[in-house]
């Protein structure tokens, strides 16, 4: 099934993705293609656990979707924004996100805030009745835009 195009970008949604901090890529592919059968990854950005701090050459974020695609990861919100998740679960003891996890989603916000300045960064729980991503994203990311 083609994916649908986004539309103008409106904002920017940021996740956890309500697991273990060390799911990674094939992890979250296996519950959104193969479980919950969808074209692909629901999100335009990953940042993986930490087991991938194992790895010197791994990249701290994973490109998931096409930013030109809508995504499937805030249901009524896809249209106009991009997704970025982070692995972890920050409503959960042991699970919350590491230094280098917000580290990366700094980078991320930062690139998506020159490419489209202004842009307001939300919280999952900002659009939908969910506790995800289970802090307040001004406690943890410099936000820049709107």
């Amino acid at each position: 099934m083609p994916m649908t195009p986004i539309g103008p970008i409106k904002a920017l949604i940021v996740h956890h993705t309500a697991t273990a901090r060390g799911v990674g890529y094939n992890g979250i592919y296996q519950i959104h293609v193969e479980e919950n059968g969808w074209s692909d990854i629901g999100y335009h950005y990953f940042v993986p656990g930490p087991d991938y701090d194992l790895f010197p050459d791994a990249k701290p974020f994973l490109y998931c979707r096409p930013f030109d695609r809508m995504g499937a990861h805030a249901k009524g919100h896809n249209r106009g924004t991009l997704a970025l998740a982070i692995a972890g679960d920050n409503t959960v003891e042991g699970r919350g996100w590491t230094p280098r996890q917000i580290q990366a989603g700094q980078r991320v916000i930062d690139a998506f805030q020159l490419l489209y300045p202004g842009l307001p960064v939300l919280g999952h729980r900002e659009v939908a009745d969910t506790l995800c991503p289970g802090v307040d994203l001004r406690d943890v990311f410099v936000l820049g835009g709107g």
